[in-house]
Order: structure tokens, then sequence, then C-alpha cells
């Protein structure tokens, strides 16, 4: 019988139409969640029998919800109203003497009702006149305390055992070459200003976790090089399939990996390795043996997988017209890309000693933070950002702590990112002017297009809202980018992914239409 009224109600939806009831006997029942709209409400010919406690004279509608135990809020959206209504809630009883009423105004409105963790609420929508309007439900029916384990593991430069031909003492995770013959500092480029090739590599390693390097930089000081162009443009990955693909012009040039199931996965599989090694070789023409003039600084990115998620996160489903309804407390998890940099020429010791620097997408802003251990003359940050790594606007300025020998935290918002994928850097600027700048982060941004997912992190099931009559299709890859099979039920603007018989971890949802990806986001599945 229960799914015989859950059939009716979703018949009526569609139709537009509302049966007539003139008690408590026959109100139209809905369920809870997932989240039901109700097109084409109207009081027109229903009875005046709400209860005395909130009524109001002339015709009303009452719905019965069905709430799971654990329900903490409800919300309601009413859109479309074409006058003002009352919309009155009672829990339990559905014509008893409490009421918890609140005014609508023609339009749309949002509204939520702190409820007790009963299993049966009534709504009734009363005016004194006739009024058409379209009705949401949705609530937050409980908590769950969510711990994915962090799998990004211990990425960093590896400074010993890779290389007989350490370029210096202090960098032995470097190795360069100039026409084949190994280099020191201070270098030997012979013959100047004759063209030869410079063959520069980085060692990494990651020995427990799946995080891997993705974006390679390289500026040469123009003092010291002319004539720079890579030998190569692209070049397979060593440790993952896909390509590493050069852009940039004159000494600037950067090469960011793409992976082959465009996950944005740098170059490095899940297999343990002590001695990752990354070479890239340029055509350039010496002008110099000085090492103030043969700097070249180098700035590594990796790709922030495997990143864990702890916290407390609110269950449920928003209603239509009511996005992000429900506080997801622990939220969703961050990105955490890390970057190493390092020069020929490293200078000395800098005015800001940075213990972190992070920027992830949050809805349709990017949230830039950092931290410092210590400062020394630090008048202010500037945040600047760029598509291509040559070309900076400034996003915001903060004031810096001064001097300090204690933590500093900060945090900044950009509300207009770039689409796609852009870089972050953290630029500080000394009392007497003198500046450095930190090494880029790399953020991928994707405004959402009306789409909302929930809950992330999920469990059991995974929530699509999106507008009804799009032809879209469904993807889902593991960490280490493998297609998994999931299944979807589809109704009216809403997608049920299935996701009760995944494994707790990290994965990646892309929803496409036709050839477009318009939506990608990172998913944690809880247990």
């Amino acid at each position: 019988m229960k799914h015989t009224l859950l059939f009716f109600a979703f018949f009526l939806s569609h139709s537009g139409l509302l049966f007539s009831q003139a008690t408590c006997s026959n109100p139209l029942q809905v369920e809870l969640c997932p989240s039901v709209m109700l097109t084409g409400q109207t009081n027109a010919g229903m009875g005046d029998d709400a209860p005395s406690a909130c009524n109001v004279p002339g015709e009303d509608v009452v719905y019965e919800l069905h709430a799971p135990n654990g329900a903490e809020e409800i919300f309601i959206s009413v859109t479309n109203a074409s006058s003002s209504l009352t919309l009155s809630m009672e829990q339990q009883t559905c014509n008893g003497a409490l009421c918890d009423s609140r005014m609508v105004s023609p339009g749309n409105s949002s509204l939520s009702f702190r409820v007790n963790s009963t299993n049966f609420y009534y709504i009734w929508v009363d005016a004194a006149a006739t009024v058409t309007y379209t009705i949401a439900f949705g609530g937050d029916t409980g908590s769950v305390f969510v711990s994915i384990p962090n799998t990004q593991g211990n990425l960093q430069l590896e400074g010993s055992g890779c290389t007989a031909h350490r370029f210096a003492v202090n960098k032995p995770f470097l190795q360069v070459t100039y026409n084949s013959a190994f280099q020191a500092m201070p270098m030997t480029l012979a013959p100047l200003f004759v063209p030869g090739v410079m063959c520069i590599t980085t060692y990494f390693k990651n020995t427990t976790g799946i995080e891997g390097i993705r974006i390679f930089s390289f500026n040469f000081n123009s003092a010291g090089y002319a004539s720079v162009t890579p030998v190569q443009a692209a070049i397979p990955g060593s440790y993952n399939s896909g390509n590493w693909l050069v852009s940039g012009t004159g000494g600037n040039l950067t090469y960011k990996f793409v992976d082959d199931a465009g996950l944005g996965k740098g170059d490095f599989g899940t297999t343990p390795n002590t001695c990752l090694a990354y070479t890239f070789c340029f055509n350039l023409v010496p002008l110099s043996n000085d090492p103030a003039l043969t700097d070249v600084d180098v700035e590594a990115l990796s790709d922030g997988f495997g990143v864990g998620f702890s916290g407390i996160v609110r269950g449920g489903c928003c209603p239509s017209s009511y996005a992000n309804c429900i506080n997801t407390g622990g939220g969703s998890p961050a990105s955490a890309t890390h970057g190493f940099a390092f020069g020929f020429d490293d200078p000395g010791a800098l005015p800001v000693s940075l213990l972190s620097f992070e920027a992830r997408p949050s809805g349709n802003k990017v949230i830039i933070r950092w931290s410092t251990a210590s400062e020394t003359n630090n008048d202010y940050f500037t945040i600047e950002k760029s598509v291509n790594l040559s070309d900076w606007t400034i996003v915001s300025k903060v004031k810096g702590a001064g001097n300090a020998s204690t933590l500093s935290s900060y945090e900044t918002t950009d509300d207009h990112p770039f689409p796609g994928i852009s870089y972050y850097r953290l630029r500080q600027t000394d009392f007497d002017g003198s500046s450095w700048i930190s090494t880029a982060i790399a953020v991928e941004f994707v405004k959402k297009k009306n789409i909302d997912v929930y809950p992330n992190p999920a469990w059991g099931f995974l929530t699509v809202n999106i507008q009804e009559g799009r032809q879209v299709s469904y993807q889902l890859l593991n960490a280490v980018g493998e297609s998994v099979s999931v299944p979807v039920s589809v109704f009216a603007e809403k997608s049920e992914l299935i996701v009760s018989a995944f494994h707790p971890g990290i994965y990646f949802l892309i929803i496409r239409e036709a050839d477009d990806i318009i939506y990608k986001e990172k998913i944690a599945i809880a247990e």
C-alpha cells in the first residue's frame, strides 16, 4: 500500500493534480528523503479544516511527511506562489493544539523547522484566497562521524642514493647535464654563445602513498641563457599512463602531466618508489658561467591525491531551490596539493617561514589559506592568480604580522575564480618594499552549472540534482583511475547513485552532457 501511495504522489507531482481532502484522513503523503517536489499545487476546492490553533479562514492543503528516525530539521521551499499564504507544521498528530506557523510571501521562499525526531509531520498550506504554488520538501536526517584514512603518503624530494652525480651538496635530489656532461655548481658551460642541450633531473620518493608530481616549472635567468626551448614538447609518463605537455615561452616553461584517465593524477602510480626520476631537456645558448647569472628556478607541484577526511557529517537531502541547506559539519575533503621549489643558486634565509599554503574550491569560490611559523619585518601578503604561470593578477592583499615567532594563520577568498585549472601564489612584501614569491599551487575549478551533488562524504547513496530534460551520463572512478560500475536510479530532476557496496575511500565523479564534462568532483565514500 505504501508503494502505491508513493507512486500516486509521484504521479500527482508530475501531472499538476492534487486530490481534495476534507479532513486529516486523506492528506497527501510524501517521503522526506529523497526530496520530493510537487508542482501545480493549489488550495482551490479544499476544505477549511486546518487545526484551530493555526487555521486561516479559507481553503487549505495538508501534506503528511514520513521522516526517518534521527531527523532534526525539515526544509521546505515554496516557489512561484501566486499570493501570500501561511505554512504551518504539526508533529505526530494532524490536528492537535500546537502549530509552528510561518508567513510566506508571493514568489519564492525557503523555510526550516526544527523537529524532535518523530516519524510523522503534517504541513498545512493555508490561504484566505485561492493560491497556486510549487512546494518541495527535504530534511536533515541525522549525523555520522566519518573517518577516511589519508593515503597521500610521504611524497618528498629524495636526498640519498639516487645519483652519484649530485649538482650540489645541499641538493642531492638534483642532477644536471650539459651536452651529456654532468655538471656541479659552479657549472662549466662550454663553449659559451654556442647552442647546446641542458637536461635537468629531479628525484622524488613516495614509499607509503599515492600522491605524485603533476607539474614542473622552469624559470631560466635571461642574463645567463638565451634561446631556451624544450627539446620535446610531449614526454610519455614514466610511472603513469599519460604525457607531459609543455607550455610557456622564452625562459619560462612549464610541463604538466595529462593522465590518460582524465583524473588530474600526476606521473606516479601506486607502487612505492624511492627514486622517482623526472628528466626534462632544453635547447639553449649559455651566456655565462657566473652562478648568479646561470640560476634556474625549479618548481614542482603534486597532484594532491590521497587526502583523508575526518569529521561529523550531516545526512539528508535538500529541497529544490534550497541548495546547501544542510550543515555538513566536517565539510568536503579538501585539496591538499604540495609544492616543492629550489634554485640552482638559492638565496639566503627568507623573511617568512611558510608552513603551509593551500587553495581549494568551495561552492563557486576558491578559499586560500596559509600559515607561518615566524615572520620578520613582514608588511603584507598578496595573493596572485594565473592561468598560464606567466601573467598574474591580484586576488587580495592581507596584512602580515610584522615580527612574530609563533604560529600565524591567514585566510582569504577568490570570489571570481577562473574556470578550469588555474594557479595561485603568495607574494610576501617587507616594510622596505622587498618581496619574495612562494611556489604556485594548482586549483581546478568547475562551475557547477545548477548541479547539486550531496552528501559528500556519501554513504549508501549519492544524490545528483540536475535540471530536468538534460541528457547526462555519469562516470565514477576510483583513486587509481579505474572506472567502477555504479547503479543509477533516475527520476524527475534527480538521480541517485547507489554506492553502498563500494569500499570506503576517495572517488571521482564525472558528469558529461554529450562530449562535454559539466561537473567533476572528488567524492569521499564512508562506511
